[in-house]
């Protein structure tokens, strides 16, 4: 269990940085079943005690955010990307976030603008696996059918998985998200799916967090994202274009 502090913003990232970023109320956790304990900066890893790091190809950053919801009893808990963070001209602090978390319960990403959300989802991704999420959802809990169904229909989301709330919310947050995509996993096969398309759940659970947020009447702030230059090289660029290109050419599913 990780020692109690006020605030806890975890930076979650797969690999070692060229830079590291030092600010009070934030720490760095990796991700995948490889040890990822550096020297410049304290690291977790999502491999401790109370686990599914084995699912991070596919849950991609929550993954991290199961461990903390494990491992953590910090009064305030979110989690940001090792090139994304909540900022615009600088990284916003963790004084800055309890501010805001005074006047509203969550913070997360700025809205992406979109034709819809269900349009969006289907052109980069497989339909029937988002209505898979939503089915396990219903099942599970019904009266989020119309707060499911409303998102789907707008406009813009929030992204990336990125949001910071008291620790309640974080857990209840957490537990439900899980409970649903446990679920789902039952009902998508993704063993032929290439490697960006079995990021399949991290993807969901983008939706999920805005369904959450209108299920619940989550009071949300929005923030907008500054990127870090943490460019994987063209290697990994190359290979993430090939396989957009290889899913807008695959048979409808």
């Amino acid at each position: 269990m990780k020692k109690k502090t006020n605030i806890s913003v975890y930076i979650v990232t797969h690999k070692r940085l060229r830079h590291y970023i030092k600010k009070r109320g934030y720490c760095y956790i990796g991700v995948g079943t490889k040890k990822t304990r550096w020297k410049k900066v304290q690291t977790y890893d999502d491999f401790g005690p109370n686990n599914i790091a084995s699912k991070n190809p596919s849950y991609c950053e929550l993954t991290a955010q199961y461990w903390i919801n494990e491992n953590d009893c910090s009064d305030f808990l979110g989690l940001v990307h090792y090139r994304r963070f909540f900022g615009k001209n600088f990284i916003y602090s963790t004084r800055h976030f309890k501010k805001l978390l005074s006047q509203h319960q969550m913070i997360v990403a700025e809205r992406a603008q979109t034709s819809s959300v269900l349009e969006c989802y289907s052109k980069y991704h497989y339909y029937n696996d988002l209505i898979a999420l939503k089915e396990a959802a219903i099942s599970l809990y019904p009266d989020i059918k119309a707060p499911f169904e409303e998102v789907l229909k707008e406009t813009s989301f929030s992204p990336y998985n990125m949001f910071i709330s008291n620790r309640k919310i974080f857990g209840d947050y957490s537990s439900v998200l899980f409970k649903v995509l446990l679920l789902t996993e039952e009902r998508i096969d993704i063993s032929h799916y290439d490697v960006y398309q079995k990021r399949v759940y991290g993807f969901l659970g983008e939706i999920f967090l805005n369904v959450f947020i209108k299920w619940k009447k989550i009071d949300a702030v929005e923030l907008p994202v500054k990127f870090i230059d943490e460019c994987s090289g063209p290697k990994s660029r190359f290979r993430l274009i090939i396989s957009k290109v290889k899913h807008f050419l695959r048979p409808y599913k």
